[in-house]
């Protein structure tokens, strides 16, 4: 069991926080077991998973852990408070992953970038075509090839995380939940205003 906020793996998790770290990487970190127990089913392999002392306990973590050890991801156990460390929000869901991007050429075009970021897909430009689990580079892009690039993305074998589209094409919402802190006047600022 990981028990100190000081390990390589822990500190490596806190860095994936940073916009710089995360593309340098290429991957990013995903929370909870729903979100978690998705992944999987849809073949992402996280490159690490973490839980906290407690998950093995909870029926809904127990079968997650169950799941993680059937296809024999790297996976630690730890303290509270590392986990509490490693996650961005401030009541831990009690299992993190560390999950891919989808690629695109720099040739590729501009409504494909952002027909894919409509979806949900965390996107970036890159030549090296091997770091990504999916990479497009169409120079070309029309709307009657959204639904077969769907397809194709959604019949692949390769791992991929897709975030939560916004209904109706909306460019924001704001969700009023009991973790309100884990949507910041920042992240609403940043999300209605596109950038």
């Amino acid at each position: 069991m990981i028990t100190s906020v000081a390990n390589e793996k822990v500190k490596y998790v806190r860095s994936l926080y940073r916009r710089r770290v995360r593309y340098r990487e290429r991957r990013f970190v995903i929370e909870g077991v729903r979100l978690m127990r998705e992944a999987i089913r849809a073949g992402i392999m996280p490159a690490l998973v973490f839980y906290s002392e407690g998950m093995d306990v909870i029926p809904s973590g127990r079968e997650l852990l169950a799941e993680v050890q059937e296809v024999n991801l790297p996976t630690f156990a730890v303290s509270e408070r590392v986990m509490r460390a490693m996650t961005d929000t401030v009541s831990p869901q009690g299992v993190l992953a560390v999950v891919p991007f989808v690629g695109l050429s720099p040739l590729a075009s501009p409504k494909l970038a952002d027909f894919l970021r409509q979806q949900g897909y965390i996107v970036e430009i890159s030549e090296e075509s091997q770091l990504y689990s999916h990479y497009f580079d169409q120079a070309e892009f029309i709307a009657e090839q959204e639904r077969p690039l769907l397809a194709q993305i959604e019949r692949s074998d390769r791992p991929l995380v897709r975030l939560g589209r916004w209904p109706d094409g909306a460019r924001s919402a704001l969700s009023i939940t009991g973790d309100i802190d884990a949507l910041t006047l920042w992240d609403y600022g940043l999300r209605l205003f596109g950038k």
